[in-house]
């Protein structure tokens, strides 16, 4: 939501998507309170043809995308490896690590074609630094290879 707001505060035209049309549409009324340029659209990020479909939905409403602001996160299970579900295991990396993909993968032919565009995402210590004090395998995974992810965009 922050994201969301920082980039309306600064005259941009927002979309913003998420799974909850409640916590969408409370979000956009807030951007929109403070003078914003705001729509929204429900969307799993994890579904390819979703992202596709809030890509051209952005499209249609304000114009090519210059930022996509990829920032899908969570998962974390707190269960050692060997207790962790696999469907729990894959649902932190398609939450954290395929969304972004998605993303990306859905505005480069713009980015492409009017040679520039940003992709921001959000990775955090757990990336970078082991984390010992909680079983945070899923996640430290993930955020870990949304990094090598930036690396090779």
């Amino acid at each position: 939501r922050g994201i969301a707001e920082a980039f309306a505060a600064a005259d941009a035209h927002v979309v913003i998507a998420a799974r909850d049309e409640a916590r969408l549409a409370a979000t956009a009324a807030s951007i929109a309170a403070h003078g914003g340029s705001v729509r929204w659209l429900r969307t799993d990020v994890t579904e390819l043809a979703q992202v596709e479909a809030l890509v051209a939905f952005a499209e249609r409403e304000f114009g090519p995308v210059d930022v996509m602001a990829a920032i899908a996160g969570g998962g974390c299970s707190y269960q050692p490896f060997d207790a962790m579900a696999p469907e729990a295991f894959d649902a932190t990396f398609r939450t954290n690590v395929t969304s972004a993909y998605f993303a990306a993968r859905a505005v480069m032919p713009t980015f492409r074609a009017r040679q520039r565009g940003s992709v921001i995402v959000c990775t955090g210590g757990g990336a970078f630094y082991p984390v010992l004090e909680a079983p945070m395998l899923a996640y430290a995974c993930a955020k870990a290879a949304l990094t090598r992810f930036v690396d090779q965009l």
